[in-house]
Order: structure tokens, then sequence, then C-alpha cells
């Protein structure tokens, strides 16, 4: 939901620098990283790519506190998009599907995200990121790259 959100926004080449709040939020939940540093200024299109491969709770973080703007209002965004899907059995407690506050807080159920899926799918860009198995940003870019990770390291374990 949190790619949607940003893909219903646009802007796509906006710059956004990765805000310090992020490290204290992946130390509190042991949330998988992209890898992205305090400071490092990366597009939204790039944050896409660090939030949908590797599953980084800090692109998520970094995307959620600037298109809400503040991670209340994106999860409030995050919500109103899923009722306007007529997802019904749906709520959002956090922007990046960690258990914050619960570990029930946030619920859904199998077929209102299959039709979330289908909703991202009609926009290409999400196509052509959920597709790679890896990506890596250029030059003027964070000296980064990301690989989804594999099944042996668990779903917030990203591979490095």
């Amino acid at each position: 939901m949190t790619a949607l959100v940003v893909l219903r926004a646009g802007d796509l080449n906006r710059r956004i620098r990765v805000p310090k709040g992020v490290i204290a939020y992946l130390g509190k939940f042991d949330g998988s990283s992209a890898g992205l540093a305090v400071g490092d200024m990366l597009t939204a299109r790039q944050l896409l790519y660090a939030l949908l491969i590797p599953s980084g709770c800090d692109a998520a973080y970094t995307l959620a506190a600037s298109y809400g703007p503040g991670l209340g209002r994106f999860v409030a965004k995050m919500n109103t998009t899923a009722r306007a899907l007529g997802l019904t059995r749906t709520r959002f407690t956090d922007f990046s599907g960690l258990p914050n506050p619960t570990e029930y807080s946030t619920y859904s159920t199998p077929a209102s995200l299959v039709a979330l899926g289908r909703d991202a799918m009609r926009y290409a860009l999400f196509r052509s990121i959920v597709r790679l198995r890896s990506y890596h940003l250029g030059a003027g870019g964070p000296a980064c790259g990301f690989r989804r990770p594999t099944g042996r390291r668990g779903p917030h374990r990203p591979a490095r």
C-alpha cells in the first residue's frame, strides 16, 4: 500500500532526504533495510526500488515522512486508499507493514491483498520494479544496490 499511495500521488522525481528518525525506527522493530543512510538524497522513484526490492523499511519510512507529510498522515492516506478500493476489512497502522503498535493492529484479508496487488499492477513502474531481482543506483546516488531477500534469511533480513 505504501508504494501505491506514492504512485498515486506522483512527483516521482521529487528529491527526498533520508531523515534521522529512520535509525531509531529500524532499531526498535528490527526492520529490513535497503542500506540507506541518514542524509542520503534520493528521488521518490529510487526510494520505490529501495522499498519494493529488499522490502526496505528505511525506504518506507522516508517515503511516508515525505508524502504524508508525516508518518501519521501517511498511514491515514493508506487507510483512505484502502476504503476507496473497497477493502473494508483492511486497516493499516504502520507504513512499512511492521507490527506497530501491536502485532494485530494492521490487518487485511487475502482477497483484499489480491485486490491491492491488482491495483498496483496497473502502474508500469510498479510492474517494472517487482519483476527485478536486484537494482543498483548509478552515479549521483548513494553507493548501494538492492537485492531481493532469499527465503533462508526470513522476511526482515535482506540479502547483502
